[in-house]
């Protein structure tokens, strides 16, 4: 029986990203030397919660929040082979803050007494 080869994941470079923006984790780099990568996975390890589309393709998108504070999300991409051998990377989006001073949403939070 030939062994297999794992897969190899690869998450992409540490990108910048503003408030506000599509964000694009690419792991289209990602292989494998002796079959086919038949599962992609992205999920949001660490920092503010995001909405990840498409988390089970090579390539995902996320909108990045807005924030009061520059924050790093973290996301880990899993690749399995058809084998089920699979690799993990991991890639750091760090999200600037939207410090525009316009942006005073605290009254926006007194919704509840519009009835």
């Amino acid at each position: 029986k030939i062994e297999n080869i794992p897969p190899k994941a690869e998450a992409g470079r540490n990108q910048k990203a503003s408030a506000n923006t599509e964000v694009t984790l690419d792991g289209t780099k990602s292989s494998d030397e002796d079959g086919n990568l038949v599962s992609y996975k992205w999920e949001q390890t660490d920092g503010p919660k995001v909405d990840i589309k498409d988390s089970d393709q090579a390539k995902a998108t996320f909108n990045a929040p807005s924030l009061s504070e520059d924050s790093k999300l973290v996301f880990k991409l899993t690749v399995i082979d058809e084998q089920d051998a699979s690799d993990s990377d991991d890639v750091a989006i760090e999200v600037k803050s939207d410090s525009e001073p316009e942006s005073n949403e605290v009254e926006s939070s007194t919704e509840s007494e519009s009835n």
